[in-house]
This record gives structure tokens, C-alpha cells and sequence, in this order.
């Protein structure tokens, strides 16, 4: 029988809260990029943001018994868990340095596609609405000209809501390298 080591648990916790700290800063200490499709990635997140988002404006808009715009906005900070997990996804594909840009760029992504899911999903909504429907989502309750102006502010406040929630997490997850210092290092 193979003689077994006998571990302190002090040295063992000691081993794994090194492990989990190298794991973290991992993104400091990468000196290449890792492959990411921002533009992919950023349709992918902004659906379900807008999803989540368009969901909650069709039922809020359905027990209000109209178009409740103070509240509405609320639900833009739905967007938060979705921004969070994309942007940490993110930051564990590129070198250190190189988040903080492309980060701006995929926030812009996942803002302007969750506005517009966001935008469909009260257009659907509109379109659909008869019969059954609460008034507000029907052709009574809305006409297309209010349609047209919420679904225009839908998504420009979207976007500014989008990024805003973006650029705040971002500064939160940005390391300490300077942007472009291993940019000789890509290829």
C-alpha cells in the first residue's frame, strides 16, 4: 500500500485560497487575448436583456392600463445580472490592459440589441393585442402614434441606460495595467 501524506488543513486552506487567488487575477497578469466575438456575444446578451426588460414593461404596461413610462424605466436596471456576467465573460478572454475598450464596445452591443428585443416585444404586444387582450395592448388602448414615440424612447433610453450600467461595472472590474502595454505581444 502507497504511504499517503498526512495535510495540515491550515496548509491545505492555505493551497486553495492560493489557487483562487491566481484564478482571479488572472486577468492582470494575461499578456495575450484570448479569441471573443463582441458582436455575437453582444447580440446574445442584449436578447436576453431585452427579453427580460420587454417582459417586464408588457406586464407592467398590462396592469397599469397603460403606458406607465416611471416604472418602465425602472426595469432597464433588470439589465444589471446580464451586463455583469457579459462583461466578466469578457475580461476572462482579453489581455490585461485591453478590457476597458472593448468592454465599451461590447456595453454598446448589449444596449442598442436589448432596446430594440425590448421595442419588438411592445410592438408584438400592439400587434397582437384584440379580443381578450388588456386594453393596453390592444388597437384601442394605444394608438401608432404613441406606439412609434414610446418604442423611439424605448430605445434611445435603452441605450443610455444600457451603457451607463456598463461604464459603472466596468470601472468596478478594470485592472491595473495600462491599456496598451503588452499590445507588441498580440498578434
Amino acid at each position: 500500500m502507497a504511504a499517503t501524506e498526512a495535510i495540515d488543513p491550515i496548509e491545505r486552506a492555505k493551497r486553495m485560497d492560493a489557487a483562487k487567488r491566481s484564478e482571479m487575477n488572472a486577468a492582470n497578469e494575461r499578456e495575450v487575448n484570448r479569441p471573443y466575438n463582441k458582436l455575437a456575444n453582444g447580440i446574445k446578451y442584449g436578447i436576453v436583456a431585452g427579453l427580460i426588460v420587454g417582459i417586464y414593461q408588457f406586464f407592467l404596461n398590462a396592469a397599469e392600463d397603460g403606458i406607465n413610462i416611471g416604472w418602465g424605466l425602472v426595469g432597464f436596471f433588470l439589465m444589471l445580472p446580464v451586463f455583469w456576467y457579459a462583461l466578466r465573460d469578457l475580461k476572462n478572454h482579453y489581455a490585461a490592459g485591453e478590457f476597458f475598450k472593448n468592454a465599451a464596445i461590447l456595453s454598446m452591443y448589449i444596449s442598442v440589441f436589448a432596446g430594440l428585443v425590448t421595442v419588438l416585444i411592445g410592438v408584438i404586444g400592439y400587434a397582437i393585442g384584440t379580443g381578450d387582450a388588456p386594453e393596453v395592448m390592444s388597437v384601442e388602448g394605444i394608438n401608432p402614434g404613441q406606439l412609434m414615440a414610446n418604442s423611439v424612447f424605448q430605445l434611445v433610453i435603452g441605450i443610455v441606460i444600457g451603457n451607463t450600467i456598463g461604464f459603472i461595472l466596468m470601472q468596478g472590474m478594470k485592472t491595473d495595467v495600462p491599456a496598451d502595454e503588452f499590445i507588441e505581444k498580440q498578434s
